[in-house]
């Protein structure tokens, strides 16, 4: 039964995500401008791109926390190599949060090609941007530790009450704001 729920979850986790990102688009659109939307379009490529940088580490907490559910593994020992995860991942989002400001001037001066956005408004939502896609980075280790522990329908409801108010916050803001 419970991995029954798990599946279910997931797919109605993922359907909710996904059916937000197509339902907000044309909002976005109508507030932000086409130019402006390619910014978050830019950031969604970018942040796909990031998803390299985990080397195995999702998967490999994912099958750890499993194993320690089952009771295979110590306390200490899941603790140790969350830890060691946490470590590599914030060494590796500082670094994307370091790349991608230093990269920042010139992707809003020579590489995008901006008629309606100044260059110092790019840059601004580029290191953004930075700061977006590292607490994300972070966050895909946690949410597989959750998903070894077969936690995934509270993630799942979590993460799709968190998507509600992520996209609607964004909308509220824009037309308001």
């Amino acid at each position: 039964m419970t991995v029954r729920r798990n599946v279910i979850a997931n797919y109605v986790g993922q359907g909710v995500g996904a059916l937000l990102s197509l339902v907000m688009v044309p909002v976005y659109i109508r507030y932000l401008g086409m130019e402006a939307y390619g910014l978050v379009g830019l950031f969604s490529v970018i942040q796909v791109w990031m998803g390299l940088l985990d080397l195995g580490m999702t998967p490999t907490l994912s099958r750890e926390m499993a194993r320690f559910n089952a009771g295979a593994m110590t306390v200490t020992a899941i603790r140790d190599l969350l830890r060691s995860l946490e470590l590599v991942a914030l060494g590796l989002a500082v670094l994307i949060i370091a790349a991608i400001i230093g990269a920042s001037d010139y992707l809003s001066r020579h590489w995008l090609d901006a008629r309606h956005l100044t260059p110092a408004a790019i840059a601004q939502a580029a290191v953004i941007m930075s700061l977006v896609i590292a607490a994300r980075f972070g966050e895909s280790l946690y949410r597989s530790a959750l998903f070894g522990l077969e936690k995934q329908l509270w993630f799942n409801i979590a993460n799709s009450l968190l998507g509600l108010f992520r996209y609607g916050g964004a909308a509220l803001l824009l037309a308001f704001v």
